[in-house]
């Protein structure tokens, strides 16, 4: 069977990755790896993962000039989860300290984007973690990121019939009351944000997604999702964060992105929602 292009280009970088990399000295049993060395697992336990994780981004419509930007800052994975809480609550997670996306359960194209979007948010921008705060993600960072994450909640909480000031222009303009109205109502569960929001039907709806309601790095990795898989869909829920994700994947695309140091020292660091 012939590849699909975007499958048949995906299996081009991954085969150019393999031979600038020795695979030899990639171990099919590590714990993790560095992105590189994915398309080097043949064998091992992580190598049904990992060959998993490239159809998802194929079939995605991921851009595979991201794949290699993020190749070459040195992104890490792991197909495992962090701890049995994370495993129990989430399907995948990106761990900024460790540079490294986490996915399990053979992920899923919108899973494997949401985490890859987490990436890209953090390595986009240096870490400066002597700052006041610490500067580790852009979305944190961004002015105009903020604003756009600003306007959203506005339209939830009117979407929610929810008078929430801004009290002068603090990062987050919900209440606890709101809060809570969004998680029972509109996240599907009243007490986490676990639960995957349906596509409303009704395009008055101006909810992208479960979680950005609450974190700003969320709104970010949502909305590349969103982006990324119904791109359509989110312009026309959203046309300011599409507008902006779309400049920031090209951008990240170009590069350079911050290249990746391990250890790092968060000690002194508390990372922002």
């Amino acid at each position: 069977m012939t590849p699909r292009p975007r499958l048949a280009l995906l299996l081009c970088l991954s085969a150019i990755s393999a031979r600038a990399l020795d695979c030899a000295t990639v171990k099919p049993g590590a714990k993790d790896f560095a992105l590189a060395e994915l398309s080097c697992l043949k064998t091992g336990p992580a190598a049904g993962d990992a060959a998993a994780m490239f159809q998802a981004l194929s079939s995605a419509q991921w851009p595979p000039g991201l794949t290699q930007s993020l190749t070459r800052a040195g992104l890490r994975v792991r197909f495992a989860a962090p701890n049995a809480r994370v495993e129990a609550e989430q399907s995948g997670v990106y761990a900024w300290e460790e540079k490294t996306v986490y996915l399990w359960d053979r992920p899923r194209a919108a899973v494997v984007v949401h985490e890859l979007g987490h990436a890209v948010d953090d390595l986009l921008l240096p870490d400066a973690l002597g700052a006041s705060p610490c500067k580790v993600m852009a979305s944190n960072t961004d002015e105009e990121f903020v604003g756009i994450w600003k306007a959203y909640i506005r339209r939830v909480n009117a979407h929610m019939k929810m008078d929430v000031d801004d009290d002068g222009g603090r990062r987050l303009p919900i209440s606890e009351a709101s809060a809570r109205a969004f998680l029972g109502s509109f996240s599907g569960s009243a007490s986490g944000w676990f639960t995957e929001l349906p596509l409303f039907d009704d395009p008055k709806n101006p909810i992208t997604g479960p979680r950005g309601y609450v974190s700003i790095q969320e709104y970010w990795a949502e909305s590349v999702q969103r982006r990324v898989t119904s791109g359509a869909w989110l312009k026309a829920r959203d046309a300011q964060a599409h507008a902006y994700i779309e400049r920031m994947l090209a951008r990240a695309e170009k590069g350079p992105l911050e290249t990746v140091r391990l250890p790092v020292d968060a000690s002194r660091c508390e990372n922002l929602r």
